[in-house]
């Protein structure tokens, strides 16, 4: 017996040292990353960090938000994860609160999610493959909006937004006078689960392409206000591993050399929001969102700009595209507005 609880002893030690070792080794790799975010500093893109909500994302341990901050994080996620765990998402919230700075959620139920490849529906049965249920993403929202509602200060942010039932959840919380505020993508506002048929994995994304009634849905919370951010949810893969069979090839499409002109030919060019408005949701609202500086066009500030050619009419080329990553449905389409150059930190950059 004795033997027997010495081995038990020993066997929790081992346990504890390893953990012991991998949030140092954890530890290390922040400082790493932060290190080179600093090295950044006055390039003329700015490059800003946000800091894991668990350590590794692996949903286990909670990580050191204080010191996160501290170090120069403007927000918590655990982006391509979510957090599930129910104490650890209000400790999240919580702490953060103190912070005041924002928790970013990816949101899915992983158990719903299960094995699933793309939008559950009729596209999916009849090419027979496993389905992700819209519940996936909202149910989770479900629980991070009720868990914020309790705690006050906090400020929860959705990524990606793909469903109507996210974007009605979203709506009442404002009603509600909750700071919760959503991003949308281009692919989730102008592509349904259809895509897939046409564009193979390049209609690949996490969350899916929807259901038409899910697209109008984005694109009335983007006209009412219930989204705030128009994002891309860049996700460079290489042209081997896209090339995989459906159930193989990794979610993600590139999206940072496509956003201006998707967005303004979808939703400016077509009335359902203000070129004004697009503005706001591509450059005011994330950095209020991430409490940055607002950006002044007057004298004495440093210039901090980004030129916009709105009357340029281009066709996209994924042969043009600066990203090493051609990972994208949109080759071939036809778009108006594009950047034109950047204005940053005492640099211009004129593209030709």
């Amino acid at each position: 017996k004795k033997i027997d609880e010495l081995l038990t002893i020993d066997e929790r030690w081992r346990t504890l040292k390893k953990d012991v070792d991998d949030l140092r080794s954890r530890r290390n790799q922040i400082s790493q990353e932060i290190n080179q975010v600093k090295k950044a500093k006055g390039n003329i893109v700015n490059v800003y960090n946000t800091g894991c909500a668990t350590v590794g994302r692996e949903g286990k341990h909670i990580t050191d938000i204080k010191s996160l901050h501290k170090h120069g994080v403007l927000a918590i996620t655990d982006d391509g994860s979510p957090i599930a765990d129910d104490e650890i998402m209000k400790r999240t919230l919580e702490v953060t609160a103190k912070e005041n700075i924002p928790v970013i959620q990816h949101c899915e139920v992983i158990s719903i999610t299960d094995k699933g490849i793309m939008n559950d529906g009729t596209v999916s049965r009849d090419l027979g493959v496993s389905g992700i249920p819209n519940a996936s993403e909202y149910e989770i929202i479900k629980r991070d909006i009720e868990l914020t509602n309790k705690i006050k200060g906090a400020h929860y942010h959705i990524q990606h937004i793909s469903t109507k039932e996210g974007v009605e959840l979203v709506r009442k919380a404002k009603k509600d006078g909750l700071n919760v505020t959503a991003e949308a993508c281009p692919h989730h506002f102008i592509l349904t689960d259809e895509a897939i048929i046409k564009y193979g994995t390049n209609a690949k994304m996490n969350p899916p392409l929807r259901s038409r009634e899910d697209v109008e849905a984005v694109l009335e919370g983007l006209r009412d206000g219930t989204i705030d951010v128009i994002c891309t949810d860049h996700a460079p893969h290489t042209e081997e591993e896209k090339n995989s069979p459906l159930d193989k090839a990794p979610f993600g499409i590139v999206g940072l050399e496509t956003a201006i002109g998707l967005s303004n030919t979808y939703l400016a060019e077509k009335g359902i929001i203000s070129f004004e408005d697009m503005i706001m949701k591509m450059s005011v609202n994330p950095r209020r969102i991430l409490n940055l500086p607002e950006i002044k066009i007057q004298e004495g500030e440093i210039a901090n700009l980004t030129a916009l050619d709105m009357n340029s009419e281009w066709t996209v080329d994924v042969n043009k595209f600066h990203s090493k990553s051609r990972n994208t449905p949109y080759n071939g389409w036809e778009l108006k507005g594009r950047p034109a150059g950047i204005i940053n930190n005492y640099q211009h950059l004129i593209y030709g």
